[in-house]
C-alpha cells in the first residue's frame, strides 16, 4: 500500500509537488551535471587575468541559467529585480542564482525563477559587435523575480549611480567569462579584475561610428592579458553600478580591444520608473 503522504490523487497535486521540488532538483543537477559550460568554438583559450573574488565580496552578482546552461550574468538592483543585457533575453524564463561566487558550489546563494522580463522599449538587436549600422543601443533588460531576494550580508543590491563615470576612473568587473554571442572557456569560480574607463574619443578610435552617447568603453591597462566577464555583467565603480556589459571583441576588454557597456547613468529614470510601476 502506498504511504498516504506520497499519494497524489489529482494531477494538480502532482503539479504542486513538482513546483516545490523543481528548485532543489535544478540545484542538484547543476552540481551533478557540473553545469553545461559552453565550449570554446573559436579554438582560443582566453585566460582570465583577474584574481578569484573574495568570497561574498560581490553580493549583488547574479548568474542567469537557461535550464542547466549558464546563460548570462546580471546584477541585483532591487530585492525583486535583476538588471542584465537585453540581448540576454530568452524564450523561456531564466533562473537566477543571486550572490553567486561559484557555479558548482552552494555557498548561501538564493535561487529564484524570473517571471517578468522587461526589455528597454528602444532596444533593437543589431547585426554584430563592430559592424556598420549596429543597433544594440539601449541594451538593457529588467527581470522580475518570482519571490523577492532576502537581503543580508551575502545578498545585497547595488545602487544606481549618482553621476556618470569619468575617463580614467578605476572600476571592477566580475564574472566567469562567457557571452551570449561568443562561446569561450571560462572559470567556474568568480574572478575579479580592475578596468579603466576610456573617454568617448578613445572609444571611437577602437570602434569608429558604432559607439553612441549611451555607451561607454572600459578595458585593461596595457600589458595585461584580456580577462573575461559575462554578457549582462556589472561594471562597478566606487560601489555604484556604472555599466552593463553589452559587447566587445574580448568579453571584458583589453588595452587593444576595450569592452563596451551600456552606460547606466543615462537610464536611471527608466530603471526606477519600471520598478515602481511593476
Amino acid at each position: 500500500m502506498r504511504p498516504p503522504h506520497l499519494h497524489l490523487c489529482t494531477a494538480s497535486g502532482a503539479r504542486a509537488l513538482a513546483r516545490l521540488l523543481l528548485p532543489l532538483l535544478v540545484t542538484q543537477l547543476w552540481v551533478a551535471e557540473a553545469v553545461l559550460l559552453p565550449r570554446n568554438d573559436t579554438g582560443l583559450d582566453l585566460v582570465v587575468s583577474g584574481a578569484p573574488c573574495a568570497r561574498g565580496s560581490q553580493p549583488w552578482q547574479v548568474s542567469l541559467f537557461n535550464g542547466l546552461s549558464f546563460h548570462c550574468a546580471g546584477v541585483l538592483v532591487d530585492k525583486s529585480w535583476v538588471l542584465t543585457a537585453a540581448h540576454c533575453g530568452n524564450s523561456k524564463p531564466l533562473w537566477a542564482r543571486i550572490g553567486d561566487d561559484h557555479l558548482l558550489l552552494l555557498q548561501g546563494e538564493q535561487l529564484r525563477r524570473t517571471i517578468h522580463p522587461i526589455i528597454h522599449p528602444k532596444y533593437h538587436h543589431g547585426s554584430g559587435p563592430i559592424l556598420p549600422r549596429r543597433t544594440d543601443e539601449h541594451d538593457l533588460m529588467l527581470l522580475k523575480l518570482a519571490r523577492p531576494a532576502v537581503l543580508g550580508p551575502r545578498i545585497q543590491t547595488l545602487r544606481l549611480p549618482y553621476r556618470c563615470a569619468q575617463p580614467g576612473d578605476e572600476c571592477q568587473v566580475a564574472g566567469w567569462g562567457t557571452t551570449a554571442t561568443r562561446r569561450v572557456k571560462y572559470n567556474k569560480g568568480l574572478s575579479c579584475s580592475r578596468v579603466t574607463v576610456l573617454s568617448p574619443k578613445e572609444c571611437e578610435v577602437f570602434y569608429p561610428g558604432v559607439v553612441t552617447n549611451n555607451m561607454m568603453c572600459a578595458g585593461l591597462d596595457q600589458g595585461q592579458d584580456p580577462c573575461q566577464s559575462d554578457s549582462g555583467g556589472p561594471l562597478v565603480c566606487d560601489e555604484t553600478l556604472q555599466g552593463i556589459l553589452s559587447w566587445g571583441v574580448y568579453p571584458c576588454g583589453s588595452a587593444q580591444h576595450p569592452a563596451v557597456y551600456t552606460q547606466i547613468c543615462k537610464y536611471n529614470s527608466w530603471i526606477e520608473k519600471t520598478i515602481r510601476s511593476n
